[in-house]
């Protein structure tokens, strides 16, 4: 069987129109409509390569105003740490983007671990 390339601009940009919202992503999409009513300001968004986060993620920054670490798990933790106290000291939401939550993401900052455990994890 063969694949036949659609004509695609890629990436696609962050105007909700490219993303289409299914059963398998609304529940991430509506947490990430309602970022004003977060427990913290921050959350974390894990799934599957090429499921569509990155995409999210940059519809979630274009709307909030946002921050975006996406590969979270392959970033320095101490950046990450720090992103997550400037967020919530400036109530400018952050969103961490994943293949996997911890604790199969490995945090060895306990700081870092702790502050991960309060976030809110959407797939």
């Amino acid at each position: 069987m063969t694949q036949i390339g659609l004509p695609f601009d890629w990436p696609a940009d962050e105007d909700q129109s490219d993303f289409i919202v299914t059963p398998s992503n609304a529940t991430a999409v509506r947490h990430l409509d309602h970022w004003g009513s977060w427990p913290v300001r921050a959350s974390l968004l894990v799934g599957p390569r090429k499921s569509g986060k990155s995409l999210l993620a940059r519809i979630f920054a274009a709307r909030s105003g946002g921050a975006i670490i996406d590969d979270a798990e392959t970033k320095p933790e101490a950046d990450i740490f720090h992103a997550w106290n400037i967020a919530q000291e400036t109530r400018v939401p952050l969103l961490n983007v994943a293949q996997q939550a911890p604790p199969i993401w490995q945090v060895k900052l306990p700081d870092l671990s702790s502050r991960l455990t309060a976030t809110p994890i959407i797939e």
